[in-house]
């Protein structure tokens, strides 16, 4: 009787997990913690920590299991459009941390909003392709790329390249699954890095001629201090021929010690004019 109980509640346990999944997914966190292990293994907390994490992901994957995906769908959007607004926030008055400006202050604590979009965007686009499942075309496939690029270009921003990536890969798994050719993703995919390549360089000429017009006057400006606080003043030229005796005689650095030149000002190009 009892063991007939366990196997009954085995079975309800087990019974909305797939198998091939969850076990490629515990391979996967055998390697993580092998991995963690072999490089801070003098370091056991750590370990212990990032194990007790892979635990609890486990739990709340079974309990992410037991939810009807008529729930997903219904709460998809208002979670999409949350994570999004708060990636707004994020960009306009978030933390900056190790020079880049990824969390959103709530007063009580700060949260990561790209790190919840790796949930949102999948989970959009699955209710989006399931909305429009008898007739998928074109139009459809390019408003799925847009509402994944305009997430992953803000993430990207912050910047936060490897969370945008997985955001990204998160979305064009979901549109390959939709149907669209992994060719298409991958011509796709090219064109959308060259142009943001592209555009990033064309930004980063621009910033530099700005810099170099704006610092290019005060150089100038400086220069000419220095060469004219260098040079004698004209009373004092006016009174080096007499000291020289000659009529003929051009006043030298010598002939006036106070305004021979420093070190600073040799290097300097003397003002013809």
């Amino acid at each position: 009787m009892t063991t007939a109980a366990i196997r009954q509640l085995l079975e309800r346990f087990a019974a909305k997990i797939d198998g091939p999944l969850i076990a490629i997914v515990l391979c996967l966190f055998a390697l993580g913690l092998a991995t963690l292990y072999s490089a801070a293994y003098q370091a056991p907390a750590r370990f212990g920590a990032q194990a007790l994490n892979a635990l609890l992901a486990l739990v709340l994957m079974w309990v992410a299991a037991q939810v009807h995906p008529q729930v997903f769908m219904r709460i998809a959007v208002p979670v999409f459009l949350a994570v999004l607004l708060m990636l707004l926030g994020v960009a306009l008055f978030g933390d900056v941390r190790n020079g880049a400006r990824r969390w959103l202050p709530l007063g009580f604590a700060s949260i990561q909003p790209s790190e919840l979009m790796k949930l949102a965007m999948p989970l959009l686009l699955a209710r989006y392709f399931h909305r429009h499942e008898t007739a998928l075309r074109f139009r459809e496939f390019a408003v799925a790329f847009l509402l994944l690029a305009v997430p992953t270009a803000m993430i990207a921003r912050q910047p936060d390249l490897g969370t945008a990536l997985l955001v990204a890969a998160a979305g064009l798994y979901v549109i390959f699954l939709a149907g669209l050719s992994w060719k298409v993703i991958a011509a796709g995919t090219t064109a959308s890095s060259r142009a943001c390549r592209s555009s990033g360089a064309c930004c980063t000429i621009i910033s530099a001629g700005a810099f170099s017009r704006c610092s290019t006057p005060r150089r100038t400006r400086s220069a000419r201090a220095i060469t004219s606080s260098s040079r004698p003043s004209r009373s004092a030229r006016a009174a080096l021929p007499a000291k020289g005796g000659s009529k003929g005689h051009r006043p030298t650095w010598s002939s006036f010690p106070s305004a021979r030149p420093t070190s600073s000002s040799r290097c300097t190009p003397r003002n013809s004019g």
